[in-house]
């Protein structure tokens, strides 16, 4: 059972009962400004903590301070986080806005509050990559993966953001490529701004109304037993964790509308997901191979091109096709279109990728995207999408070379 005594406090935990006073410094280690379920005052120094507690907020996620940074709320009303030399790594900017104090709530919401308890500024308003029970995900805010597990800097590829259309999850490109999208139909009741708020047992969709009025929509989550937080990994996945004598994932809140290989890095940049399983495109003349594992113990890191394009001998780009392919995300470039217009198109834009090309009945009116950047690939399960596809991926043939035939998903099984 989940002990009653913990709660969400300030790393910095004498900040807590902290008053706008002289303006004074107090010095304390750490390597950054974090929320965090902790069950002592006592942490490590440090993002990882011994005892299995989590940070669920940092200040300065991309600029680590070193021994005897300190924190300092100062007499104008601007709480600020100086490194050991006293050089000034993130601030609230709040001076001049008559802040009177600050408070971490039972929430884990970081507030600075004027002298009428109104809100000045809280760190519910600057989200990293996690969310906690009672947080709002307003449009205009959004949730960025660390790097890597082991890097919590904000260097990820995925962000997670609410707009007037709903809620939607993307991976880092020009432009961005969404992955996940819930969509709400509708005509917007007020105008306030949109957002998704986890509570207990959803993450509620208030897109056009707002509250005390139900959400729009909903996604149903497991019912909040003890501590839960809900993060955005570094690999795209929203998981929600939930406190059973340590920190546990009780659910992948994503992966039941997307399934495994629809997550853009699932077989990293140009490989292809099967039945979970990730290969590189091939050609069915084995001595024509366009793309080469990056790592072969590895297969989900993604493949390499042999003979990267080269936008100056585009006379000798061609396509390598992989029918009954699709992709992630669809955002059409050209519509009501051929097949080999589609083709063209891409090989006339230098930054074209791939031609990824979808029909119905008809293979000469369909639509066809161009992107700059190709993740993981994936059979086109056309029982379920109700539409073909193909993917021509651009490469580069040497001169003499044959173009590279085409290959079907069962080449990839």
């Amino acid at each position: 059972m989940f002990p009653k005594c913990w709660n969400f406090i300030i790393i910095i935990s004498i900040l807590l009962s902290l008053q706008l006073g002289d303006g004074q410094p107090f010095d304390y280690p750490t390597a950054n400004l974090s929320t965090t379920w902790i069950n002592s005052v006592s942490a490590n120094h440090s993002v990882d903590f011994t005892d299995g507690s989590k940070v669920v907020w940092s200040a300065n996620r991309n600029h680590p301070v070193k021994i005897n940074a300190t924190l300092q709320l100062t007499s104008g009303g601007d709480l600020v986080l100086r490194d050991a030399d006293g050089t000034s790594v993130w601030s609230t900017n709040t001076r001049g806005r008559s802040v009177a104090g600050l408070n971490l709530t039972e929430e884990g919401n970081l507030v600075l509050f004027d002298r009428n308890n109104k809100v000045v500024w809280q760190s519910f308003d600057h989200p990293t990559d996690a969310l906690v029970p009672g947080q709002k995900l307003v449009s205009g805010q959004k949730l960025t993966a660390s790097a890597s597990i082991t890097n919590s800097t904000e260097g990820g590829l995925f962000s997670m953001f609410v707009n007037n259309e709903g809620l939607f999850a993307a991976v880092k490109a020009n432009p961005p490529q969404i992955y996940y999208q819930q969509l709400v139909v509708g005509t917007k009741a007020n105008k306030k701004a949109s957002y998704a708020k986890f509570q207990n047992g959803s993450l509620a969709l208030y897109i056009h109304s707002s509250e005390p009025r139900d959400p729009d929509s909903v996604i149903t989550l497991p019912q909040i037993s003890s501590a839960q937080y809900m993060k955005l990994g570094s690999d795209g996945h929203l998981r929600l964790y939930e406190w059973a004598d340590g920190w546990k994932e009780v659910f992948d809140i994503l992966t039941g509308y997307l399934g495994d290989c629809n997550y853009p890095t699932v077989c990293g940049k140009n490989g292809i997901c099967s039945n979970g399983q990730c290969s590189c495109p091939t050609s069915v003349n084995a001595s024509m191979n366009y793309f080469k594992p990056i790592n072969g113990r590895q297969p989900n890191l993604g493949c390499s091109e042999i003979t990267p394009l080269d936008c100056n001998a585009s006379r000798y780009h061609n396509f390598l096709e992989l029918e009954d392919m699709t992709y992630f995300t669809f955002n059409a470039d050209i519509t009501s279109t051929n097949m080999d217009s589609c083709k063209q198109a891409c090989l006339g834009n230098c930054s074209c990728k791939a031609a990824i090309f979808r029909y119905g009945s008809n293979s000469s009116n369909g639509d066809c995207y161009l992107p700059a950047q190709i993740f993981s690939l994936m059979n086109n399960e056309q029982d379920k999408t109700h539409y073909n596809s193909s993917v021509f991926m651009k490469v580069q043939i040497t001169p003499n070379a044959s173009a590279p035939a085409k290959t079907s998903p069962k080449d990839h099984d």
